[in-house]
């Protein structure tokens, strides 16, 4: 039956309700409502008590599982399409010009399958994506769009970036209370299907290019041009006064031109800069990055030296370089007090950075290179350190870490023999991959050996 309900402008929304309810209760229905974000009440839209066989349907369609719950439905899965039907699909609303003599042409099938692939058989990606194509006869077009997908990313990954934003941080909580947390959050995510897991890589995640857009179209302040094969920097005009966040990693960039001014961003927050190829940096290019809390230059391996505008960045929290393993210079951090995460592992570095005993305020610090071989002095004074990472042969004087009271993870020591084994973790203590450490200890070790 249709309502057929054409209330007047000046009707209120009482009076609506009343006349939906009363249409309703006039004989048996199926009612749909599409798109549903949040649990609601019925009584509150006009619909009258569902009970007893009256004949009387509700079907609502949501992507969030806990709605379904919440309004005590039945929840039943939508299967995506199978490979022909998702393939049938996506040729009828992409128009016959990708087709020669009834065949894919062959310059265009191999971009074309990944595209479905992509789409996983859910129909309203197949329709988008096939609907965005219709006239688009270039291969280099269909390449273009297919690099354009959002890649996967690895959970503790996504969950330590989490943890560096602020999303998930609590004074006082530990980084292992807050990386359990952040899989809480993950898994309703995921439950939610906002997070898709990564079917040939379950430690990965990834998000539907559809929602990823939407998300970015709410988003003005972002630009985001994540592993879409850039090759250079985005142009100075986008990098406007009024930008907050800026993500660039996994692309093929290997160097800032020193012929472009430093962006005047002094509102943005965090640049992340990994996974790309660059290899120099000119000297002023963080100087009006005033506000910037979390720079990301991890995995540019050509890398080799850091700008002393770095020195600059007084706001920054969070500073990661891991794995580059050009680096050999890094100016002062003297500057930088209120670094709680600094990463500077798998770098060529030889000696400390100047002015790292000064970063009080750290927890988390990872070290690489060739350094000295104790780094007792400098850990004294890390009192709020809860992880330390640090090269397989630097050592420790054993019999002061006791009194690293917060120091809760480490990764590749070097014990000097068995007394220091038994000295720090206990006379039954065993060390292996992700050991389980007595209480009072640490929660958990890795790459720990003797000498």
């Amino acid at each position: 039956m249709k309502l057929k309900l054409e209330p007047e402008d000046h009707e209120n929304e009482t009076k609506i309700l009343g006349l939906i309810s009363q249409k309703l209760r006039q004989g048996s229905f199926v009612l749909i409502f599409d798109d549903v974000w949040q649990p609601f009440s019925l009584e509150g839209v006009g619909i009258p008590n569902l009970v007893g066989n009256n004949g009387c349907k509700l079907v609502l369609m949501t992507r969030l599982q806990d709605v379904a719950r919440a309004m005590e439905c039945k929840v039943i899965l939508v299967n995506p399409l199978p490979p022909e039907e998702a393939l049938a699909l996506f040729l009828k609303k992409v128009g016959s010009d990708v087709l020669l003599d009834g065949i894919i042409k062959g310059d265009i099938k191999p971009s074309l399958e990944q595209m479905l692939q992509k789409c996983d058989g859910v129909p309203l990606a197949i329709v988008t994506m096939a609907e965005s194509m219709r006239g688009k006869l270039l291969p280099r077009l269909w390449k273009s769009t297919l690099s354009k997908f959002n890649c996967e990313i690895r959970k503790e990954e996504l969950i330590e970036y989490w943890i560096e934003e602020g999303l998930i941080y609590k004074e006082g909580k530990t980084r292992e209370a807050m990386n359990l947390k952040g899989h809480d959050i993950l898994d309703k995510l995921v439950d939610n299907c906002l997070l898709e897991l990564v079917k040939y890589n379950k430690d990965c995640v990834s998000m539907h290019d559809l929602l990823r857009e939407m998300a970015l179209d709410m988003s003005p302040q972002f630009l985001v041009k994540a592993g879409i094969a850039l090759e250079k920097l985005p142009e100075e005009h986008e990098w406007s006064e009024d930008l907050l966040k800026v993500s660039l990693m996994r692309n093929y960039i290997t160097e800032i031109p020193s012929s472009m001014p430093p962006s005047k961003c002094p509102m943005l927050t965090t640049l992340l800069l990994s996974n790309n190829e660059i290899s120099t940096i000119p000297e002023a290019f963080f100087e009006h990055m005033v506000g910037l809390k979390i720079l990301d230059l991890s995995n540019n391996r050509e890398l080799r030296r850091l700008p002393s505008s770095v020195s600059k960045l007084e706001k920054c929290t969070t500073l990661l370089r891991g794995d580059c393993k050009s680096l050999r210079e890094v100016p002062s951090l003297s500057n930088l007090v209120g670094l709680k995460k600094l990463d500077l592992s798998w770098t060529s570095i030889e000696e400390l950075p100047q002015g790292l005993n000064m970063l009080t305020n750290l927890k988390y610090l990872g070290l690489g290179g060739r350094l000295p071989e104790t780094l007792d002095e400098l850990l004294q004074n890390l009192s709020d350190l809860q992880h330390l990472m640090v090269n397989a042969k630097t050592k420790f004087k054993w019999e002061k870490i006791g009194s690293w009271g917060k120091l809760q993870n480490l990764e590749k020591l070097v014990l000097r023999n068995l007394d220091n084994l038994n000295a720090v973790f206990g006379e039954a203590g065993a060390v292996a991959e992700s050991a389980s450490l007595p209480a009072g200890t640490f929660s958990s070790a890795r790459w720990l050996g003797y000498l």
